[in-house]
Order: C-alpha cells, then structure tokens, then sequence
C-alpha cells in the first residue's frame, strides 16, 4: 500500500508541497495500486462496505475480552461471529 513518503517522492527536489498536495497525490497513488493489485472495482467496494459495518475498535476490544473471560475465544465467539458476518454480506470478488 503507498505511504505518505511515497507521494512526498513524487514532487520534484526542493519542492515544498503543501498537505492538501500531498492527500491528493497519496489518494492517486492508493487508486492507481487498488487498480493495479485488485484490478476490481467490486473488491473496493466491498472494503468500503466492510469499514462501515465493522464495530468501533472499542466494541471489538470489548467483545474479545468477553469471549476470553467466557472461554469462547474460537469460532463461536461473539468478537469471530461478528466480525465474520461483516465479511459475509461484503465479499471480496
């Protein structure tokens, strides 16, 4: 996946490009590889569907501790079954 610094050599020597430059070259470079790794639009949009209904981080945290202190840390666990059912209603291709 391309860094900032990966955007940042795109501008020639000396140059001080301003963040609004930068975000703009970064989000090219993160098309262009999508593109080129992927070649689907569909698998982008199925990482975007999935950003959207994965629990907050803190949620996530939350339903991991559950599951150790329940000892179902495995496949039936609240914290795989949710996360799972994310992954399920947005495949990749």
């Amino acid at each position: 996946m391309p860094t900032r610094e990966d955007a940042l050599a795109l501008f020639p020597e000396g140059y001080n490009p301003t963040e609004i430059e930068i975000e703009k070259k970064l989000e090219a470079l993160i098309i262009s590889y999508n593109n080129r790794t992927n070649n689907s639009y569909e698998y982008s949009e199925a990482i975007i569907g999935r950003k959207s209904e994965y629990p907050s981080l803190e949620e996530q945290l939350d339903l991991l501790f559950k599951d150790i202190d329940n000892n179902t840390l495995d496949k039936t666990g609240d914290f795989y079954t949710t996360l799972k059912a994310v992954k399920d209603n947005n495949p990749k291709p």
